[in-house]
């Protein structure tokens, strides 16, 4: 393959979440998938046609297991630690694994390598042709539009886009949708089980949860599905008010994000609100809009 490295990845669903698989390249024998095929799950780097094998993880810091970034230091035995782990050290001339006291020295070997090696996107079996440099593979997957979402049903195994995930449910689970647009209010009736929300303008998608809590009322949930969710993200405004002319209130919220990996939320502050059990609340009506990031 000439100078340098390449990674080769595989990566897929197991159950619901995203497993990366085995990591080769170049000519294989069968003897070598099948002693592969007994450890799956470790991923692995291809040098050159030869197939010379390096376990991914011996590109990770030894402490803190992220993946090394330079400047990379080691000691005179070679053990290798990434800058912010050096930095922690309490004696910083004395190697943590072997106690030599001959301080660290920058790894240029080491770094030259990452620089060298090539990784594709984790999305490649959902359509993303990306390769990128290995320092920068988990920038890409932030925002990669091939990152899929998962079905929240435990017992299914779908997994795709943002609008195929949109047909599933509808389609295949049968479960009700409501079509909106941004800063346009809209009815929804009060009905155990799921709801979808979506809107063509951007393609996002959101689920609305009822779920009876006697003797209160209804609670619900309110959730945007993103392939890219961070925990504590709130990208979405969501004003929820009654339909009912006699008791009149107003909930003023932003949305939790999720990509659904492990089904539905179930931490706290994963219900937005309780509507109450009243002859009157047949439904409630809605507003969504997009929270400005400034």
């Amino acid at each position: 393959m000439g100078a340098g490295l390449r990674i080769e990845r595989e990566s897929g669903p197991s159950g619901k979440k995203r497993r990366e698989g085995e990591i080769c390249g170049g000519d294989r024998d069968e003897d070598e998938d099948e002693d592969e095929d007994e450890g799956e799950d470790e991923q692995m780097v291809s040098v050159g046609s030869n197939c010379g094998i390096i376990a991914l993880e011996a590109l990770d810091c030894t402490v803190c297991n992220h993946p090394l970034r330079p400047p990379i230091l080691q000691c005179a035995t070679g053990h290798v630690i990434c800058i912010s782990c050096h930095r922690k050290l309490w004696n910083k001339d004395r190697c943590y694994v072997c106690s030599i006291t001959s301080g660290y020295q920058r790894c240029i070997t080491l770094e030259k390598i990452l620089e060298s090696v090539q990784i594709p996107c984790s999305n490649t079996m959902y359509g993303c042709t990306v390769k990128t440099h290995y320092l920068e593979g988990a920038d890409h997957d932030k925002s990669c539009p091939c990152a899929p979402c998962f079905c929240p049903d435990p017992g299914c195994d779908f997994t795709g886009l943002t609008a195929e995930l949109l047909d599933h449910l509808t389609h295949t689970d049968n479960w009700p949708a409501t079509e909106f647009e941004y800063g346009q209010r809209f009815d929804l009736q009060i009905q155990e089980g799921m709801h979808v929300l979506y809107t063509r303008e951007d393609g996002t998608l959101l689920l609305v949860k009822f779920t009876p809590v006697p003797p209160f009322g209804n609670a619900v949930s309110i959730m945007c599905v993103d392939p890219h969710a961070v925990a504590g993200d709130r990208k979405f405004r969501c004003l929820v008010g009654s339909n009912c002319s006699t008791d009149s209130w107003r909930a003023d919220f932003r949305t939790i994000s999720t990509n659904l990996s492990n089904d539905l939320p179930t931490e706290d502050g994963s219900y937005s609100l309780v509507v109450p059990t009243l002859s009157c609340y047949s439904g409630i009506n809605v507003t969504i809009s997009k929270v400005l990031v400034l």
